[in-house]
């Protein structure tokens, strides 16, 4: 038994209660930021992803800080994880400007009109073209009691 208290003698108490609840709540407030942005149109979809993955490696950072005990280990593990973020984010970024930097594809056939409907959704008279259906009659409706009406015979 006094053998296995001396094996932690030497260890410090990393953490503790105060700062894991301080780390979780800076978590949540992170994660209900990160659903308010996704609400939010910031200009283009370059922005919103790069808001999105910065919001993102924030909380990762913390987890893998406090969490995973990364500020009080070795310097050498610190280095690893920030290196892995340059990368990733190098090759985030390598990404974003290829997307950018593309035309929109079109297809070879393609007019500059907007898209036709889908026939069942639009009206074939002339008076009534790109406007919804008209109501079915009621004995063509099906039932509203979540059973298929009887077939009329």
């Amino acid at each position: 038994m006094s053998h296995h208290a001396d094996s932690h003698a030497g260890h410090d108490v990393h953490g503790g209660p105060k700062l894991y609840g301080a780390i979780l709540a800076g978590l949540l407030f992170l994660t209900i930021v990160t659903v308010g942005a996704a609400y939010v149109d910031f200009g283009s979809s370059t922005i919103n992803i790069v808001i999105a993955m910065t919001i993102a490696t924030i909380k990762g950072s913390l987890v893998c800080l406090y969490f995973m005990h990364l500020r009080w280990d070795k310097v050498v593990n610190a280095v690893v994880f920030l290196s892995s973020l340059v990368f990733l984010a190098f090759f985030i970024t390598l990404c974003l400007i290829d997307v950018e930097s593309r035309d929109v594809l079109r297809p070879a056939n393609w007019t500059g009109q907007a898209p036709t409907p889908i026939p069942s959704q639009v009206s074939n008279t002339p008076e009534g073209i790109g406007q919804p259906p008209k109501p079915l009659p009621k004995e063509q409706q099906p039932a509203t009691d979540g059973h298929a009406a009887p077939p009329k015979h």
